[in-house]
Formats: C-alpha cells, sequence, structure tokens
C-alpha cells in the first residue's frame, strides 16, 4: 500500500491505523511494519538509525523523502564556474535539485583544471570513498573534444611567474563575447579545417576513460550523470563536440543508470555570443546557468522516479 508521501512496505494494517500513521509522521519516510514485534538490523539497510515504537503494532521508520541527497562534482575548471566568482553550473544544478525535491542538498566539489578525462581518471576513486555521494556529475570533455589552433603566445614582462601567468589567464578568459568574436571564430574554425586538427583527446580514449568512470560510480551504488562536451565558438571544434556526445550516447547506452546530459543540444538552442566568453570556449553565465538547469532536471527527475518505484 503506497501514496505520495509513504510507501508501506509489509501490509496487514486497516486504513485508521494508516491515517494515525500519517499524524504520527508528518514528514515522508518509508515504513517497514508487522503486527509483531520486529528485529531489523541496521546493517541491511543505508539508513543509520531506525525507530522501533509500539503504535497498536510494531513498525520501523526511517526518512526517506526528507534525507540528505549527497551530490558530488568531479570536473575541469568549468564545473566550478570558471571563469566567474559565482553562478557555477554545479552550483545552480545542487541548488535547483534541492527546491525541486524540497531535501537538503550536501555537495562536494573536485575542480581538475585544465585537466582531459584520461588524466583526471585515476582521481576518482579517492573522492567516491571519501564521500559515498548518491549522484556524481562528470564534467569532462571541453578540453578533450576542443581542436586548438596553434596561436602567438602573448608576451609580457611577468610571463615567468606563474602567478602573475595566471592571473593573465583568468583576465582573458573574464573577457565576454563581443561584436567581432563569431568572426574571429569562424577564422579559427577555417584554420582548423585546413590544418586538420585533432582533438586533445581522441574520440575512442576518451568515451573509454568516462565509461570507467561511470561503471566505478554504479559500482559504488552512486548515479553517473555524465555531461557531453560544451559547444565552442569554432565550428570545427564544435563538430568534435558534437562527434564525442555521439560517441558518449552509444558506449553508454550499455551501463545501466547513467544520466547523460546533452550539453551541445541545450547550448544549442541560444546564440553562441550568449553563452560562451571571448575565447569561444569557457561558458559564460548564461552557458552556466543552462548548463545547471539541465544538470538539474535529469538528477531531479531521476529521483524522483526512483522514489515513486520505491
Amino acid at each position: 500500500m503506497s501514496d505520495s508521501h509513504y510507501s508501506i512496505v509489509s501490509a496487514g494494517i486497516s486504513e485508521p491505523e494508516v491515517g494515525a500513521l500519517h499524524k504520527a509522521l508528518p514528514v515522508p519516510r518509508v515504513i517497514f511494519i508487522a503486527r509483531r514485534k520486529v528485529h531489523v538490523s541496521s546493517g541491511h539497510y543505508a539508513w543509520p538509525n531506525f525507530l522501533i515504537a509500539h503504535f497498536g503494532f510494531y513498525f520501523v521508520a526511517c526518512e526517506l523523502g526528507n534525507s540528505d541527497l549527497k551530490i558530488a562534482g568531479f570536473g575541469a575548471c568549468m564545473i566550478s564556474g570558471y571563469p566567474h566568482k559565482t553562478g557555477g553550473l554545479f552550483e545552480i544544478a545542487c541548488a535547483r535539485v534541492e527546491k525541486r525535491l524540497g531535501r537538503t542538498v550536501i555537495s562536494k566539489l573536485v575542480s581538475l583544471d585544465g585537466f582531459t578525462a584520461p588524466r583526471a581518471e585515476k582521481h576518482l576513486p579517492r573522492m567516491m570513498r571519501s564521500f559515498g555521494p548518491d549522484y556524481v556529475v562528470i564534467q569532462f570533455g571541453s578540453s578533450d573534444a576542443h581542436c586548438p589552433v596553434p596561436m602567438v603566445r602573448r608576451k609580457s614582462a611577468s610571463s615567468g611567474l606563474i602567478s602573475s601567468t595566471r592571473e593573465l589567464e583568468l583576465a582573458y578568459h573574464s573577457q565576454p563575447s563581443g561584436l567581432i568574436s563569431s568572426l574571429r571564430w569562424e577564422i579559427v574554425s577555417l584554420l582548423g579545417h585546413l590544418l586538420k586538427i585533432d582533438p586533445e583527446t581522441a574520440l575512442p580514449e576518451y568515451v573509454a576513460v568516462i565509461e570507467r568512470m561511470a561503471t566505478l560510480c554504479i559500482s559504488q551504488r552512486a548515479t553517473p550523470v555524465v555531461l557531453s562536451p560544451f559547444v565552442f565558438g569554432s565550428r570545427y571544434s564544435t563538430r568534435s563536440a558534437i562527434a564525442f556526445t555521439r560517441g558518449l550516447r552509444k558506449q553508454l547506452t550499455r551501463l545501466h543508470g547513467v544520466l547523460l546530459v546533452d550539453c551541445v543540444s541545450a547550448l544549442g538552442a541560444f546564440a553562441k555570443p550568449s553563452v560562451l566568453q571571448r575565447d569561444g570556449i569557457h561558458l559564460s553565465q548564461l552557458g552556466h546557468l543552462v548548463v545547471g538547469e539541465a544538470i538539474a532536471a535529469a538528477i531531479a527527475s531521476d529521483a524522483l522516479a526512483r522514489s515513486h518505484a520505491e
């Protein structure tokens, strides 16, 4: 017997008793009920604390709908909101999930600046062990799918200092797209086509690494939320991102329980200058909002489906 608030596991109680339970337990719970006293070992369940009470019968109750939801973020620099100080895609996603589900979200973020998927893979197991998330948002692909055109390095009197170089990079990446951004991106795209530039990571290697990451998450009872690469200013690199997205979809269908967020399609609904920074690689604040909303929709929908199935 069940409704939108309760899942009653083990029938044999009357409607008045169910109504009494609703009054006694005003928050969503999963309720294990028996006519006689039952012994429940907490080691068999994910919930640490159990309430045993006598209410015309014996029952064990544990919170489900009000339980905390643990969401981990594992990705390159943009998962942290870079180059912006606030309003990053992971931050937005967690806030939206919390609001949609009415559940407290506990989050942990691991951002590996500039890492490709193969380079980042070895860092995932440690995060999984230390946090034990319900969902893991995996954001690698923009560095992998990018087809970089060789550029003349900017020279600076302080270019030898790492801190100064990072400050210069942040200043450049923070510049919003302007009137000539689209023209510049077309030139970069043409150069990529003429030079036949390959992506930073070969497609077969990329999808294999992401599949292994997703498999690890599933083995730890976490749901992987895989983000496809984002769009680029360059049409040449965007074609690479589309190919990587197709490769992910084909590869991940072999796994049960993976959520794939097609960021290319989500961002493609907007004009590129509105969702990209001047460099044609990093997301604008609107771009972060679009991706964050897409992540939240995927997680919230999955969490609700799971609660209804239980």
